[in-house]
């Protein structure tokens, strides 16, 4: 029902470009009938840091250029809590869904025809459920009625996500780029 839902990989504050493909698309994204997700990180040039607060959670994103803007780095860290809005349900439980991730998008730009990037991605979600009861009222305005659920047990369910892709871009001149990725 997306009431465990956390945090996307898409971080709004390190993206500059989101394209979606639905299928049948060209050969760069490899040239199939599935569906590509294409996105395109911002490019710092100065240095800035910033800070996002809500009720459900708190992001910090910093990036900088460096060695002349030959490297660039963009990197953020994230925290949401759920149980504000979860908690607000027909249910009542002691539910804490907690997430936080860290993602970095590092760029190298040795020289105008070589280009190194790196893309690391750290994630941790954590659910303790506790159902406690359920109320659900229904019937009519003359013959109303409530049923009440009593629940026994809990659930807790963890997820700890980490990956990291290198690749090497190569622009043979302004036609023809070649890309490798790890």
């Amino acid at each position: 029902s997306g009431q465990q839902e956390g945090l996307s990989f898409i971080n709004p504050s390190m993206v500059q470009n989101i394209n979606f493909s639905a299928g049948g698309f060209q050969a760069k994204y490899g040239d199939k009938l599935s569906s590509v997700l294409d996105i395109t990180y911002r490019k710092p040039t100065e240095m800035a840091t910033s800070v996002d607060l809500s009720l459900l959670g708190a992001s910090v994103t910093f990036e900088t250029p460096l060695l002349n803007k030959k490297l660039t780095t963009i990197s953020s860290l994230r925290y949401r809590d759920n149980s504000l809005f979860v908690n607000s349900k027909q249910i009542e439980t002691n539910f804490r869904p907690t997430f936080i991730d860290f993602q970095t998008f590092l760029s190298y730009e040795y020289s105008d025809k070589l280009k190194f990037n790196f893309l690391g991605n750290f994630s941790k979600n954590d659910y303790n459920y506790k159902p406690i009861s359920r109320r659900t009222r229904f019937g009519t305005i003359a013959d109303p009625i409530e049923l009440t659920v009593f629940y026994s047990g809990e659930e807790q369910d963890n997820y700890l996500t980490m990956f990291g892709a290198f690749s090497t871009e190569y622009k043979v001149n302004e036609q023809l780029s070649l890309t490798a990725t790890l």
